[in-house]
């Protein structure tokens, strides 16, 4: 019985099944033994002598005279058995385990008013915001085309309009990631419209906050060995609309704190071909692309401006290319002992022989 049930023979067939011998040496005295045994059985000397056999070869065999060859059989089989469960067969499964480096990542999008603007998108209008969830989906998860997925990274996720809001600190969830994005929704103006606005350098300030938690250790999903945390890369990706309008806490020191900690920015633009026409016409000071580009440089990162959802795929494809995991794969075979159900086989086998040997397939003397 295993587990109740009983033991078919499809049970003791996969129970003996092995792929390899740990001891394969024991099997080189199993002929030796067989010839033991064989010997003994034929040199057995005679217990009563007859002077003939004649008068005995008219009486017919019973069916315990034709039985007689199983209890021998029994035993040639329990040998057998035996010396193969001292020969430790085994049983291999191949695992693969996986490490690597992986990317501390804060996504920060903006969703003020003016992402409520259309963007063409794989032949679709839809909001910039909308567009921006798709293409996080494939990002994060990935699309079995363009992109791989970040499903070994620690991502996080940050949206801003006039303050900035945590929508996911750093796990290494992507799927609660993706339904966290798509839960983002503009900013309801008609109660407040202060609420309203662009505020870059909060929505930077609080990502950096949030890998300085996960630095620190002070993220349950982060908790873990030193040498993974220090061993990662930390990244903020940004994507605005708009220009810097609100926030205590401007952009330009937002990323100078981005530069102290060791974190890269990676700024994203959206904007139309018009609104790209008159932005490049502003003085450097007032250009927001200047700017973006700027606070992005200084922690090596990279500035990006798209003009319409393909665009901004393919800006999520270079730093996908940019920010790639180090991943590391060993195989190795963890081994089962099947030393048991030989051993159980043997004991049953010999049992059988002598439960035999003792009864119909007694001999005498």
């Amino acid at each position: 019985m295993i587990d109740g049930s009983p033991v078919s023979v499809g049970d003791w067939v996969e129970a003996l099944a092995f792929d390899r011998l740990a001891d394969p040496l024991f099997l080189l005295a199993l002929p030796i033994l067989l010839v033991v045994l064989f010997w003994s059985w034929r040199w057995k000397p005679p217990a009563v002598l007859y002077s003939s056999f004649l008068p005995l070869e008219e009486v017919p065999r019973t069916a315990r005279q034709r039985m007689l060859w199983i209890p021998r059989i029994l035993r040639v089989l329990a040998l057998t058995a035996a010396v193969m469960a001292l020969a430790r067969p085994q049983s291999g499964h191949a695992e693969t385990v996986v490490e690597g480096e992986g990317v501390a990542m804060m996504l920060v999008v903006d969703r003020s008013r003016s992402m409520e603007a259309p963007m063409a998108y794989k032949g679709r209008i839809m909001t910039r915001l909308d567009v921006v969830k798709d293409i996080i989906r494939a990002f994060v998860l990935g699309d079995g085309e363009e992109f791989e997925g970040r499903t070994t990274d620690l991502i996080g996720l940050v949206s801003f309009a006039g303050y900035a809001q945590t929508h996911a600190p750093l796990i290494r969830s992507p799927q609660t990631i993706v339904d966290l994005a798509a839960k983002i929704d503009f900013i309801p103006t008609r109660l407040n419209r202060e609420l309203d606005g662009t505020a870059i350098g909060e929505g930077i300030a609080l990502a950096a906050s949030r890998l300085i938690e996960a630095e620190g250790g002070l993220d349950a999903e982060t908790a873990g060995a030193d040498d993974e945390r220090s061993s990662r890369s930390n990244v903020i990706i940004l994507l605005t609309d708009g220009e810097e309008n609100r926030g205590e806490i401007r952009a330009p020191a937002a990323s100078e704190l981005c530069r102290e900690l060791g974190i890269r920015l990676y700024t994203i633009a959206i904007a139309s071909p018009d609104e790209i026409a008159r932005t490049r016409m502003l003085p450097a000071q007032r250009n927001p692309f200047v700017t973006l580009d700027t606070i992005a440089k200084k922690t090596g990162g990279r500035f990006f401006l798209a003009a319409d959802g393909d665009a901004l795929n393919d800006v999520y494809r270079e730093i996908d290319r940019l920010e790639k995991t180090t991943i590391e794969s060993r195989e190795y075979t963890r081994w089962d002992e099947r030393f048991l159900p030989y051993a159980v086989l043997a004991l049953i086998l010999l049992i059988g022989e002598i439960l035999l040997a003792s009864t119909l397939c007694r001999r005498s003397p």
